[in-house]
């Protein structure tokens, strides 16, 4: 599956993944989402597609550029996501939402543009 096309909680187990994680993806009532297993009891769900407490030092660490931009062809503001301080990878991912961008650039960053289902 292409990294473009992850989003909600498979997104966030991509994630997950890439920021070497214990994580899972359940499937409860009709939804799905991602699991954080801590180790100790009891489980903490995972969406840094949601969170910016998870986000932000992981922007830090990787040392990501965020900037909005317009974008021409529709006139709303969408956001790009770097990795341009990385000699091994330069990409970059745009979204409406940032932290949509930012965590397709994680997952693209550790294992590529292609991820297995």
């Amino acid at each position: 599956m292409r990294v473009d096309d992850l989003d909600g909680a498979l997104l966030d187990l991509w994630v997950g993944h890439a920021e070497h994680l214990d994580v899972d993806l359940i499937h409860a009532c009709g939804t799905s989402y991602c699991r954080l297993n801590p180790g100790w009891p009891g489980y903490q769900v995972y969406v840094p597609t949601q969170n910016w407490t998870v986000l932000g030092p992981m922007i830090i660490r990787q040392k990501y550029l965020l900037y909005p931009r317009l974008d021409e062809s529709t006139g709303k503001v969408v956001w790009l996501a770097e990795a341009q301080l990385n000699p091994h990878f330069h990409r970059m991912y745009i979204d409406a939402r940032a932290e949509l961008a930012l965590c397709r650039l994680r997952v693209a960053e550790r294992f590529g543009e292609e991820v297995s289902e």
